[in-house]
């Protein structure tokens, strides 16, 4: 039996993308983020079921237009997070709450997405070295992670992690 992703237009049924061929959860591949970027460059007044068609990538048209806006615009990059862009994103979390797009601007070049999702990996982090150091985990808004041995007493001096101390990762 084919799933497929369908909707009713002024009385039509338009099918737009059959899920069965596994296209509902794969990642967008760097030929298909080409194709969508030369088929906007081409065309920047088609809406994005017509970028999807001249793409031929076979992508629901609100799949291809949240890639374009989160990742591909044109200003936006992939380049690694600093130390500072992490201590900037710190305070204003403290000062804003979970609202990306407010705190995206203070990140140039940097989505809404972008930054939720940094966000949430400094998050992930926190909390697994927390996991693996028996400690519990600080309250939000506090980052000062001190490394941790394995009776629980803090190492004086150690600059690294407490889960790259207690060796859970072999020799990094």
């Amino acid at each position: 039996m084919k799933v497929r992703n369908f909707s009713f237009i002024l009385g039509l049924l338009v099918v737009c993308c059959d899920y069965s061929q596994g296209m509902r959860h794969q990642k967008f591949t760097p030929e298909e983020d080409g194709r969508i970027i030369q088929a906007k460059k081409d065309n920047p007044n088609a809406n994005w079921r017509e970028i999807g068609e001249i793409a031929h990538i076979g992508r629901d048209p609100n799949r291809i237009r949240e890639r374009w806006g989160n990742y591909l615009i044109p200003g936006l990059y992939q380049r690694p997070w600093t130390a500072e862009e992490d201590q900037a994103l710190r305070d204003a979390y403290s000062r804003v709450g979970p609202k990306w797009t407010a705190i995206s601007p203070f990140f140039p070049g940097r989505s809404g997405v972008n930054v939720k999702n940094r966000w949430r990996l400094l998050e992930r982090n926190r909390e697994r070295i927390h996991l693996f150091s028996g400690a519990a985990p600080p309250m939000e808004g506090d980052f000062d992670i001190a490394p941790i041995e394995e009776d629980g007493q803090h190492r004086e001096g150690s600059g690294s992690p407490a889960w790259i101390d207690l060796g859970l990762f072999g020799d990094l």
